[in-house]
């Protein structure tokens, strides 16, 4: 299937920010609590998938049972440097203060559609993922 759609993209949602990304693009994002560096996470709020032949668009989301989206955890780390000013409590003083956010470097693995047969089932490398049609 990868053969047939060399140049898939999609656009998801992580913290409710949106990223486009195709196959081993790096997401910059908000420290993500609970992973290590090493772990295989499976993304799942996607709002679209495409190619440059057509794309397939969810209201909100995609059901997950139609992609395979996988990242890997680079690293954690600290983002750029932000000034932040704080308001005035005498006149003529200016105050700053600055931050570090903490961030998660991903790099996206892999991103597959998985196509329906005809029976309704959706298949992944020969095994059944579940129905897809309404009964």
């Amino acid at each position: 299937m990868q053969a047939c759609y060399p140049k898939l993209y999609a656009t998801l949602h992580i913290f409710s920010f949106r990223f486009t990304v195709t196959k081993n693009d790096l997401i910059v994002c908000h420290r993500l609590k609970g992973v290590r560096v090493g772990d295989v996470l499976k993304l799942d709020r996607v709002h679209e998938i495409g190619s440059p032949d057509g794309k397939l668009v969810g209201r909100p989301w995609i059901n997950p049972n139609y992609y395979t989206i996988e990242a890997c955890v680079i690293e954690h780390g600290k983002g750029d440097r932000m000034r932040c000013r704080l308001p005035y409590k005498r006149k003529g003083i200016r105050r700053e203060r600055y931050s570090e956010p903490l961030t998660t470097v991903l790099r996206v693995r892999d991103v597959r559609v998985n196509v329906p047969d005809l029976d309704g089932n959706v298949r992944v490398n020969g095994d059944s993922v579940g129905e897809t049609r309404n009964h």
